[in-house]
């Protein structure tokens, strides 16, 4: 869409400056002056004519107006002025030095989208600190402006975060020119609304075929609300920080989508730094990446930020790091990196990314002075690539190293991933006239397949089960999923994998199903008073043979019996989640799965009162995959200790009174 040409230009004034601003918002108070004198009860000839004048000087500023609405990078640097890290009072210029090409790659997709399809949907991963909430703010403000009732609604991680945009947003308003500054409405906690143009502003009579009431409004709300933004029809949506909102976010940040004008001028942004793999940030992030959504994926490096690097005057910092600046970064430049000493990270951005030795040693100081040394926060705040923003913080319960290994070889291996396997399984086990298979409709594509069964292969179903429903006890909780993991123990691979909102009969039927198609697995349902009962009912009713038994001993009673499936209480917790950190240290287990991967590293350690520690998500994940997961290996573990101390053909049946159900 072709910009309008650059109107005239008040003489004597330079576009943008404050005596062309005045120029305008003086063209709006003689026409003021006049509309008074002209409606007198009889007004003169001369008074006539003085608002016919004034009112075509007035088109001027209507020409400008329709000017900035076609042209926002202007009216972002003439008009909309901002509180800067220093404090000063400083335009909106988007060609800033300091943050000019992200800003600028950003907006220009912005500019492509919104003026090309009519529409901007985009998930922006960044780096921090360089204007990104800000600078989508004025793109709000501008829609607001110019667009006739244009709703806006934004959604905060938290109270302070909220106050934060409407502050952000009433400093933009309170310093917009005069003759472009609607009436307003604020309500500091909520909302700012649009009444329209005061009656001496130049735009306050609209020309005739102009259809401009303005009537706008921006609604703030936090996370915290579950019901936000569904009272409304908005065009405009805004989030930020989203990775750090909590697990029920993705039923808000639904909600709200679905209240989001599909039509032309409609602006879908939702913003945030890395926070950990897996959550709905994640997910959002990835799938925007790979091209299954339709909102555009934009990634913000760290040395894409031009303020970002030191230089000769950085007294303070060089004097900390000890080095000189001008030979340091002359060894750069000339690819002399054998001279400085460099840790891999900073060899990486020089040889991959091209970074100088100014910008190496901004994030060397930066990593000490603002992230207390720690390479794993560092990254995650000043990301280089994709993944470094999603690298967990704390203490990962995983091999990273081994995980990030995986996931390469798993994204190659998606091409295994058999989906809709149900008619073949269900096929088989009609001609096994085995009837444990049978899902409602609604429940097809839950069954992931990587491998089919090969003959003469042993495997484990370990299934990790859930009431199978959103949970209604607690709005800002999500239910838990049903997770069935396939393990094949002859080659070591993750061959399949079940997981979503399944109940439990039917995990049951699934689960017992699977077994039958994987040669007679061997099934390790969790055995915890619960959802769990219903796997060992069915396994019972069917007489299944290969059931795992869980020793318990009875040291007071010097007792052994036996317990079918496997117990995830806290006592047996730690021995599972040992086992399994080994075998993913070691990679025993070949997992083409990514969904399993990633809960896998978003699990972490994490210090809870009295001293203990326990291996929980973080970032809004999941962990019901990686559960299942962690009781394969373990019983994987067991059944190879059995086999070692007794043969299978060796082993004698055991006392039917000492398995307990």
């Amino acid at each position: 869409m072709a910009l309008p040409q650059t109107p005239t230009i008040p003489e004597g004034t330079t576009r943008g400056s404050e005596e062309f601003h005045e120029a305008l918002m003086g063209i709006g108070k003689e026409l003021a002056t006049a509309r008074k004198a002209a409606h007198v009860s009889e007004p003169s000839e001369d008074d006539l004519d003085y608002l016919s004048e004034c009112e075509a000087n007035a088109e001027l500023a209507w020409e400008w107006f329709r000017y900035y609405e076609r042209n926002p990078k202007h009216f972002l640097k003439d008009c909309v002025k901002i509180i800067d890290k220093e404090g000063q009072l400083v335009p909106l210029d988007i060609d800033d030095p300091r943050y000019k090409r992200p800003q600028n790659y950003f907006f220009n997709i912005y500019m492509r989208n919104y003026f090309g399809t009519g529409r901007f949907r985009a998930v922006v991963l960044k780096a921090r600190q360089w204007g990104c909430t800000t600078l989508t703010k004025g793109i709000e403000l501008h829609a607001m402006i110019f667009s006739p009732y244009h709703r806006a609604f934004c959604l905060a991680d938290n109270n302070d975060g909220a106050e934060g945009i409407l502050e952000i947003l009433r400093d933009m308003y309170d310093n917009l020119p005069d003759w472009i500054r609607p009436a307003t409405k604020f309500d500091r906690t909520t909302r700012i609304r649009f009444l329209g143009w005061p009656e001496e502003s130049p735009l306050h009579r609209i020309p005739s075929g102009t259809e401009h009431h303005n009537k706008s409004w921006m609604r703030v709300e936090t996370v915290a609300n579950v019901k936000a933004g569904r009272k409304w029809s908005v065009r405009s949506f805004t989030a930020s920080e989203v990775a750090f909102y909590p697990a029920h976010a993705a039923k808000v940040l639904g909600g709200i989508n679905q209240a989001l004008a599909k039509t032309a001028g409609s602006i879908g942004i939702l913003e945030s730094t890395g926070n950990g793999w897996g959550g709905d940030f994640y997910e959002r992030c990835e799938r925007a990446r790979t091209g299954k959504s339709p909102w555009e994926f934009i990634f913000i490096p760290w040395f894409w930020i031009g303020e970002y690097r030191l230089t000769a005057k950085s007294k303070m910092e060089l004097d900390y790091l000890r080095v000189d600046f001008k030979e340091f970064c002359d060894h750069i430049k000339a690819v002399r990196y054998d001279e400085v000493s460099l840790s891999r990270r900073e060899r990486a951005f020089a040889e991959e990314h091209g970074c100088t030795g100014a910008q190496i040693l901004w994030y060397r100081y930066t990593l000490e002075d603002s992230c207390n040394g720690d390479d794993i926060f560092m990254a995650q705040e000043y990301p280089a690539v994709y993944s470094d923003a999603f690298i967990v913080e704390g203490d990962a319960a995983f091999s990273l190293t081994a995980l990030m290994k995986q996931m390469e070889g798993a994204c190659l291996g998606e091409q295994y991933d058999l989906r809709h396997s149900e008619v073949e399984i269900r096929e088989y086990l009609y001609h096994r006239d085995v009837r444990a298979f049978d899902l409602a409709e609604d429940h097809q594509g839950r069954v992931h397949v990587w491998k089919r069964p090969v003959e003469g292969h042993e495997y484990i179903v370990a299934v990790d089960p859930s009431e199978g429903a959103e949970s209604y006890v607690d709005e800002k909780k999500e239910g838990d999923n049903t997770a069935i993991i396939v393990g094949d123990r002859t080659t070591g691979e993750v061959v399949a994998r079940v997981a979503g909102r399944i109940v439990p009969d039917q995990t049951a039927l699934l689960a017992m199903g699977l077994t039958y198609w994987y040669n007679e697995a061997v099934l390790a349902p969790e055995n915890n008073a619960g959802f769990g009962t219903s796997i060992i009912e069915i396994a019972k009713d069917y007489a299944y043979p290969n059931t795992f038994l869980q020793r318990v001993t009875d040291d007071s009673r010097k007792s052994t019996t036996y317990k079918m499936g496997w117990n995830t209480g806290e006592k047996s917790r730690h021995e599972m989640f040992s086992t399994a950190r080994a075998a993913v240290r070691r990679c025993v287990w070949k997992i083409w799965d990514t969904m399993l991967l990633r809960e896998l590293l978003s699990m972490v350690f994490k210090h809870k009162p009295g001293g203990k520690v326990k291996v929980e998500p973080t970032g809004g994940s999941k962990d019901d995959v990686c559960l299942a997961f962690v009781i394969m290996a373990r019983v994987n573990h067991l059944l190879g200790e059995m086999e070692r101390e007794e043969p299978k053909d060796e082993r004698k049946p055991l006392d039917p009174k000492n398995i307990l159900y």
